[in-house]
């Protein structure tokens, strides 16, 4: 489903390029939860981006289905983004003038009809946020904004999800609400990459790695547990 093959990717420094990816290579198949930990620095945010073609690799290729993203044009790449996966980011990116329901539906390229609507109520019940559907981000908790934030990666039924610490600012019972989400789209059939700092809320089900000087290693047993 989704795969990368020798990727690397740098930033400049002061003192010249730093090396945050390595020749990294992995895969996800389809109904897969990978969950990539690591601690602030080692470059989690740097490869969900890349892996979701946000940020070109220096060198390296990332396949969805066959497709390698960075041989498209920008504009493709950005119509595939925008069909094929969802986002969920720490930050929420929420538009902070449009009610829930007006974010969720945001995420949606072209244009919305009744069944996308009804749609996006029945995902507003599902995750607990149909008395919220009206307000505005600024007047919800941050388990209720990220749990939007999820409703619109969700709507346009992507085919991978990417989370960037999606429990990141929530308490352990909200970061829990969000984790069941993803392994309920997981079990759909969809594939999920996660990355984060923590071991908290991760489901038993998912393989878990550790982003090390740049390359991915599989955890061992005792260091999956919290």
């Amino acid at each position: 489903m989704l795969s990368c093959r020798q990727l690397s990717r740098d930033y400049r420094g002061p003192q010249g390029p730093v090396r945050v990816l390595r020749e990294l290579s992995f895969e996800a198949a389809r109904g897969d939860m990978v969950v990539i930990r690591g601690p602030s620095g080692a470059g989690k945010t740097t490869l969900l981006l890349t892996l979701g073609g946000m940020l070109r690799p220096n060198s390296g290729s990332v396949m969805l289905d066959g497709q390698d993203l960075y041989s498209l044009s920008a504009a493709d790449r950005a119509r595939l983004r925008n069909r094929r996966i969802g986002f969920v980011f720490q930050l929420f990116h929420l538009v902070p003038y449009l009610s829930v329901h007006e974010n969720i539906l945001a995420g949606l390229p072209g244009s919305v009809d009744g069944t996308l609507r009804r749609r996006a109520s029945g995902l507003l019940e599902e995750l607990g946020l149909a008395s919220r559907e009206n307000h505005r981000p600024a007047a919800l908790s941050a388990g209720e904004r990220q749990r939007t934030a999820l409703a619109r990666a969700l709507l346009k039924e992507p085919s991978v999800m990417l989370a960037d610490e999606p429990a990141g600012n929530l308490d352990p019972a909200n970061g829990a609400v969000v984790f069941q989400h993803l392994e309920d789209y997981r079990r759909k059939g969809g594939t999920v990459i996660v990355v984060t700092h923590g071991t908290e809320s991760i489901p038993a089900t998912a393989r878990r790695l550790r982003l090390e000087n740049g390359v991915l290693l599989e955890e061992s047993v005792s260091a999956q547990r919290p």
